[in-house]
Parts: structure tokens; sequence; C-alpha cells
């Protein structure tokens, strides 16, 4: 990929602000499916040197997407680090909440022993997390004093979204338990879910900066359109981009809100 989509360390530390002395976090939500780990993958192969921590969410009890990161960014050189944390009990905003909270402590302890800063630590969320309560987590235990959120900050949330299924997902009156294929990977427990699909994808909608429709080369042009004005109007706030396998420029989630991150400071 070229400069413009992937620019080096510098430029992402110049856009985040020097003066910034908290390590900024970004949020990554979205159903299974929708290219959470493919967006991931494309940042971690591109990131031009930025020192990147991952933390992965999922519901599984042999984290999948977790290997995948490891193997890709294991062994590598001190400028291209992307270490990587593993939840195991459940989603963020249930029970795991405070394992979410650890484990960015567990980061911010390892860069330290190493003797250098994180440029940036990303959370991919599971298909089921929900992440206006992930938010109010992050919000609470900063007001609380929790040790983690001395060194870190929720930054940016985004938001990426299964374009060719959007629309069939809207309009759905399914329970989340009744769709597994958005939630669970095969060999997973259900989700004991009562809340309604589309009310889940309309919050991971609304508490984004930026939104990412995804999978744009199996839709039509009226598709993309149509899926557009959706978003726009359920958010008219965030930055929308449509992409092809997750490719975004860097900066979408290396980088700061594209504007001020009401989203991240909402009740």
């Amino acid at each position: 990929f070229g400069g413009e989509y992937f620019p080096g360390r510098s430029c992402i530390m110049a856009a985040a602000g020097a003066d910034d002395e908290k390590i900024p976090i970004t949020l990554l939500s979205g159903f299974l499916g929708a290219g959470k780990t493919t967006l991931l993958r494309e940042v971690l192969q591109n990131k031009g040197g930025a020192k990147v921590a991952v933390v992965v969410n999922d519901v599984a009890k042999v984290n999948i997407d977790s290997k995948l990161v490891r193997e890709r960014t294991g062994g590598g050189k001190d400028g291209d680090l992307a270490d990587c944390v593993e939840l195991q009990n459940g989603c963020a905003c249930c029970n795991a909440s405070d394992e979410l909270l650890e484990g960015i402590l567990q980061l911010l302890r390892l860069s330290q022993r190493r003797g250098f800063k994180y440029d940036r630590i990303i959370i991919e969320l599971s298909g089921v997390a929900e992440p206006k309560n992930i938010r109010r987590e992050f919000v609470e235990a900063a007001e609380q004093g929790h040790v983690a959120l001395d060194q870190a900050q929720l930054q940016t949330m985004i938001t990426v979204v299964d374009s060719p299924s959007f629309v069939e997902l809207y309009q759905s009156r399914e329970d989340i338990n009744e769709r597994p294929d958005l939630c669970n990977e095969a060999g997973e427990e259900d989700v004991d879910s009562e809340r309604k699909v589309v009310d889940l994808l309309v919050e991971q909608v609304e508490c984004a900066d930026c939104i990412v429709l995804n999978k744009k080369d199996v839709c039509v042009i009226e598709q993309m359109q149509a899926l557009e004005q959706i978003v726009n109007t359920v958010n008219p706030n965030a930055k929308v981009l449509s992409c092809e396998w997750g490719k975004v420029p860097l900066n979408t989630v290396l980088g700061p809100p594209p504007t001020t991150s009401w989203v991240c400071n909402a009740d």
C-alpha cells in the first residue's frame, strides 16, 4: 500500500498530538463476519513502525482471532511490536470488564519493562459486545481512578459494517440469540441475549466516531448509496468510509477521531 493509505509512524504521532501523554485506545466494534479482524490485520501489516498493542475480546474458549494476530506479529523487532492480550471470560460489556482493564494494564506493564511506550492500543470487541456499555465502563473506571486509565484513555470508536447484509439486519425482527452467525465462531456456546439484532446494529452505528462500510466490492452502487444514507441518518456526526477487505487509511485506526470525539465522552 502507498503512503496515502499507510503513512509512517511520525505522521501518526503528529496527527495524534505530540503533547498527549496518555496512550490512545481504539475500539473496534461490529458483528462477526463484518471484517474487524481483516481490518486489524491490514493495520498490523502496514503500521509503518508504530508500536501497537492489541486486546482481542471474544466469547470463544479458544480465540482464533488472537492466534491470527499472534502469528502475524510474533518474533518481530522492537520497532514492529504488536503485543496481544487475549481475553477468555466473555464479552467486555458483561463479566469481563475487569479483565479488559487488567489486560490493558498488563500491556502497560509490558511496555514499561521493555522501556518504550505504545503509540496506540487497539481493542477488537466480540460480535455480541455492546459498545455503549463498554464506553460506560471506561468512563466509570476513569472516575474511580483505575490505574490503567492513568496511562491510557479511550479516544476512538470504530464500527465495521458488513455492507451486503446491513439492510437485511436493519429490517430484522430476530433476537441476537437467534442469529449465532453474527456473534459465535463455530463450536462456541450460544449467546444468551434477548436483544434484537437491529437494536445492537443501531447501537454499533450510533456509538462510532468512524463507520467502515466493508465489502463494498460485492455491493452495487445503489446498495452502497442506500447504506450510506441510513448510517448518516443514524449517526450524522461520524465519518463514513467505504472499503474492500478492510483497507482503510491507517490513520483511521491509529490516528485521532476525524472530528471532536463526542462519542467517547457521551453519557
